[in-house]
């Protein structure tokens, strides 16, 4: 007879698979720690932090970017309003990893010459909408299980525009939040371990929804 962790397991995945062709695609596996004992498939789509080094050198003058701290919001405003289908970038191209003069090699990734800071961020918010749209188009085909919504926790859900441009390139709705989420997943598995919370990992989840604030983006 199964404990009701182990058919949350089965649940979260109920095929292991391939360990050769989830690395090709670049999806670890691992098991997640705590008595839930379910596996997580993720992917790395690292032009996250490539985002976060040209927005913080946005907000700091850094890079030949004249934008002031207090004009960040304008930024992303300007950039919400150019029209989709401009230029992008692989999020992932090893040329993104070391930091330093990002928005110059993002720009140059691009094919852009003295580009308007809005222009370098559009570019790189919808360059990220579609590395997710193709990440959630590989766990599809290696969990073989559709994935009807799409979950964007830490800082990113905090960017409206992300979360917006992302729910239009997958086409499905877009949960942003908790932006704590790998501090309340560890604190719930302790609380859980040491006696003070009680529940499968489907409880956990609720007492994180009712302790968020989440908001809920259609694809357009």
């Amino acid at each position: 007879m199964r404990t009701p962790h182990q058919r949350a397991h089965r649940r979260e995945v109920r095929k292991v698979g391939a360990q050769r062709t989830r690395l090709h695609q670049g999806v670890a596996q691992r098991g997640r720690l705590g008595r839930a004992g379910q596996h997580r498939q993720p992917e790395r789509v690292g032009g996250e932090l490539a985002q976060q080094r040209v927005l913080r050198a946005t907000a700091d003058h850094v890079h030949h970017l004249d934008v002031a701290p207090g004009d960040l919001g304008d930024v992303l405003t300007a950039a919400a309003v150019l029209p989709a289908g401009g230029p992008r970038v692989d999020p992932n191209d090893p040329v993104f990893l070391p930091p330093g003069d990002m928005p110059e090699r993002i720009a140059a990734a691009a094919g852009l010459r003295d580009p308007e800071p809005a222009v370098v961020v559009r570019c790189i918010l919808d360059s990220l909408a579609v590395a997710f749209a193709e990440a959630v188009s590989d766990a599809e085909r290696l969990s073989g299980q559709p994935v009807e919504v799409v979950h964007l926790v830490g800082g990113g859900s905090q960017n409206a525009l992300l979360c917006q441009l992302t729910a239009d390139a997958v086409a499905r709705p877009v949960v942003a939040g908790p932006v704590e989420a790998t501090a309340l997943g560890n604190l719930l598995v302790q609380a859980r371990t040491h006696g003070v919370l009680s529940g499968d990992l489907a409880a956990l989840r609720r007492r994180v929804r009712a302790a968020s604030r989440l908001h809920r983006y259609e694809p357009r």
